[in-house]
């Protein structure tokens, strides 16, 4: 079967990306227990009643008391909380950002892929449950669905894209700041970073001169080597690595693999990832990469710090 275009595969991925990230933000600052599935909430540090003063605290309050196990009170459906305003928005944005995620375009070019369904069908015959940190956001079955595509969306940005140099604008400098996608590749020895000399930075600049004046169309590489920007030196098995380095640390966070093998994410989803890249790895390969981060305290790359999507854009 024909394999999927990558640059659309790239863009599809990295949108899903934020929107699942986005998702798990809004899921984390739910204040709602979960007790109609029989899960106690526990007091928690900033949501909370204080005995003492009859007062509920919230985020951003001047002089916050510390909470101790003696003013804390649960936050239940039983308490006004329920109708609280701050609630109400809160379980709104977790809905919407669940609803953006029903039916997402990165899920529909791979719909049909026998690969992609050979990676549903892994994750089933392995086991994988969600993380624990994750249960009960009422739909624990759809959001392990999701958390898995989670997974191979990263897989794939960081195999097309290791060192996230294919940016969706060219206007903007690469970020090269410590904890960069572009930087924690390198750090990770995904790939190399190579900057261009003065003499080609200088050829750059007149060949992009030469084009305008001949009223033509610059290529956005151009314009990033003149503007000194670096460029990948990138190994054959660099981007086999890559993938395998994000799904790892994807899956421990998101995902619960206990398998007896460091808990690793079964080299059979990894290698239906592989094969959509149109790579046949041994499995003596994917075990000799997954290896190098059992033990790894390593951020993903494609983790998104913040959610890029404003309130206004999600719909209604």
């Amino acid at each position: 079967m024909e394999q999927p275009n990558t640059q659309e595969l790239l863009t599809q991925a990295r949108a899903f990306n934020i929107d699942f990230d986005t998702l798990l933000h809004h899921l984390k600052a739910r204040i709602l227990p979960t007790l109609r599935l029989g899960k106690e909430q526990q007091p928690r540090r900033y949501d909370y009643w204080e005995k003492d003063k009859g007062e509920f605290y919230w985020y951003g309050e001047v002089q916050m008391p510390e909470p101790d196990s003696k003013s804390l009170l649960y936050v239940g459906e039983w308490c006004y909380l329920a109708n609280h305003p701050d609630v109400i928005k809160n379980e709104r944005l977790f809905s919407r950002a669940a609803k953006r995620l029903r039916n997402n375009p990165f899920e529909n070019i791979l719909r049909n892929n026998p690969d992609y369904k050979s990676f549903k069908d892994s994750i089933t015959s392995q086991k994988v449950s969600l993380h624990e940190d994750l249960k009960g956001s009422h739909d624990d079955v759809g959001l392990l669905r999701i958390a898995s595509l989670r997974v191979l969306a990263g897989g794939i940005a960081a195999y097309v894209d290791p060192l996230y140099l294919k940016r969706p604008s060219h206007h903007y400098p690469i970020d090269l700041s410590d904890h960069s996608p572009t930087m924690m590749a390198e750090k990770a020895e995904i790939g190399k970073l190579v900057y261009p000399s003065d003499k080609t930075i200088s050829a750059a600049k007149r060949l992009i001169r030469n084009i305008k004046e001949e009223e033509g169309e610059v290529d956005p590489s151009i314009e990033a080597t003149a503007r000194g920007e670096p460029f990948a030196s990138e190994k054959r098995t660099v981007p086999m690595r890559a993938l395998i380095r994000e799904m790892t640390l994807l899956s421990r966070i998101l995902l619960n693999t206990s398998n007896g093998k460091k808990n690793r994410f079964p080299m059979s989803a990894i290698q239906c990832a592989l094969n959509l890249m149109d790579e046949r790895p041994s499995n003596t390969l994917i075990s000799k990469y997954q290896a190098l981060y059992d033990d790894s305290l390593d951020e993903p790359m494609t983790k998104t710090t913040k959610s890029y999507i404003a309130e206004a854009d999600l719909p209604f």
